[in-house]
């Protein structure tokens, strides 16, 4: 994954990648030099990594989301190693319902250590049961510190199967948005049917809440990757 963005540069003419953290060969203090080394050579920058975590920031064991808590340090840690600004981490589903106090107390030392970084911490509408928009605006505001902030998808509260909500959840995560968001042409429900995402009323929300941040783009439908990628980075520069 080292010579991904210059892959992207050569393709899309796309300078920044958002690297995935399945995707990292080693964690090793070696390869990720290999990684930053491997971006200065292209001409790149790695603006962000999405981090799925295995655990959750309210889960209702101790040790478990202490476990969450050292996890994304570590992250952070190597966002700072290859240069990334920020990080984007998640909360698995658990056997307790979302707890926001929860979360909040584990967020805490998250932020702190990441603004000791000086890295951003990033919270995406990524699961309609662990990470609904609106659970995350709440745990946002209630963490209420300079280095969290939502990361709003384009398409993931289509999963829904209602664009009313899908808009609504996009339009709530936006004016806490900072640096990074998902820019997505389709979504699919948990029963198996494709939504079409409203991109214009996306990129709308965006403008409404002054976001300067970057449009990540993330296309999983069943066309040809690198033609439909393509064709989402046109259809996103005519409605930025």
């Amino acid at each position: 994954m080292k010579d991904f963005a210059a892959h992207v540069r050569e393709k899309f003419n796309v300078i920044n990648i958002e690297p995935y953290n399945r995707y990292f060969k080693s964690l090793e203090p070696a390869y990720l030099d290999q990684f930053r080394n491997a971006l200065a050579k292209s001409g790149t920058h790695a603006v962000n990594i999405a981090a799925d975590l295995d655990t959750s920031y309210f889960d209702a064991d101790t040790n478990t989301r202490a476990k969450s808590v050292t996890e994304a340090k570590k992250w952070i840690d190597v966002a700072v190693a290859i240069g990334s600004p920020g990080v984007r981490t998640s909360m698995s589903s658990v056997k307790n319902p979302p707890n926001l106090d929860l979360a909040a107390e584990s967020l805490k030392p998250v932020a702190d250590y990441a603004a000791s970084k000086d890295v951003v911490v990033h919270l995406e509408n990524d699961s309609l049961i662990a990470e609904d928009a609106f659970f995350i605006e709440k745990l946002v505001r209630k963490v209420n510190h300079p280095y969290v902030h939502a990361l709003p998808d384009f398409g993931n509260s289509y999963g829904s199967g209602d664009p009313a909500f899908a808009a609504r959840a996009v339009k709530a995560l936006f004016p806490l948005a900072y640096a990074i968001s998902h820019v997505k042409p389709t979504s699919t429900t948990a029963q198996g049917k494709e939504m079409q995402v409203d991109l214009a009323g996306a990129f709308a929300a965006a403008k409404a809440a002054n976001y300067k941040g970057y449009f990540s783009m993330e296309y999983e439908g069943k066309d040809e990757i690198h033609a439909a990628t393509a064709k989402l980075i046109d259809q996103s520069l005519k409605l930025i």
